[in-house]
């Protein structure tokens, strides 16, 4: 959304003054490069981006994108920290996900694009699909490996799922497709992977 930018460079400013130590690595160089080979790319292709509404909305959220994964980054984070973070990010994906089943309605007219309508906002479909697939990952994740509780990650993964597949975006299929398989062949090849979560 239109204010979401503002919540993210909010974030990325605390995380990097809450920091006493950071630790720059060779990826951080790499994503540098990269988002100014992006930046070049549009300023020399298109003249003045910023010109273009929707040039612009791109570039915002590829900064707001890299910048929050190198200020999430510079710093090493306890095993149980990320475990809570995990979890949290597929709660909030399973919470959008529920609401999708009682409050999307057609994209643009599209009946066969069902997306989360809230106070008249939709999101694009590929993108809500996006954010459904972070629940959808990590709840058949655990799926496949947890011992306990393996009801409700069943219950996460099945709704998630399915609200991917009311968007209609064959790119969010796709995705579960290809986590689905991933998520076997990496379980079967290296089990203790899984036994961390």
């Amino acid at each position: 959304g239109s204010y979401t930018r503002y919540y993210i460079f909010a974030l990325i400013i605390v995380l990097l003054f809450s920091y006493k130590k950071i630790r720059i690595t060779s990826v951080h160089w790499l994503m540098f490069f990269w988002l100014g080979f992006k930046i070049f790319s549009i300023v020399w292709g298109q003249g003045s981006p910023y010109r273009s509404g929707n040039v612009s909305t791109h570039l915002y959220a590829h900064l707001g994108m890299v910048g929050l994964f190198i200020a999430m980054t510079l710093v090493s984070y306890n095993e149980k920290f990320i475990k809570n973070i995990v979890k949290l990010s597929m709660y909030t994906s399973f919470s959008l996900a529920v609401l999708g089943l009682f409050f999307s309605q057609a994209y643009n007219g599209v009946q066969s694009r069902q997306v989360l309508t809230m106070f008249g906002y939709q999101t694009d479909p590929n993108n809500l699909a996006a954010f459904y697939l972070v629940g959808y990952g990590i709840a058949l994740l655990y799926l496949m490996s947890a011992k306990t509780e393996r009801l409700k990650f069943m219950l996460i993964t099945i709704i998630t799922g399915y609200s991917i597949i009311m968007t209609g975006s064959r790119a969010g299929f796709l995705a579960m497709i290809i986590i689905l398989l991933s998520i076997i062949v990496f379980d079967k090849s290296n089990k203790s992977f899984s036994k961390r979560f």
